[in-house]
């Protein structure tokens, strides 16, 4: 809401912010969003190629953890391993 100013002012800092905590905690989406926000520059998010390879390579793990565990769609960062 805060990247779109929907219901509140628009704010790109805290948008960024409470969508990263939330790709930390775990969520699938929020890790695919902040890659397509970084890659694309949508709603005055800075383009960085730096910041979209890193969440798009951390949710593409996330999705092999989850095919394994054949359940949660929460996998938080510090449960991935890539040696798994």
């Amino acid at each position: 809401m805060y990247l779109l100013g929907e219901g509140t002012e628009q704010d790109v800092a805290e948008g960024l912010l409470w969508l990263t905590r939330s790709a930390m905690q775990g969520d699938w989406s929020a890790r695919r969003l902040l890659a397509d926000l970084y890659r694309n520059g949508y709603y005055g998010v800075a383009k960085s190629i730096e910041q979209a390879e890193r969440w798009a390579f951390l949710q593409k793990v996330t999705e092999i953890k989850m095919r394994r565990r054949r359940g949660s769609k929460r996998v938080r960062l510090d449960e991935l391993c890539l040696s798994d």
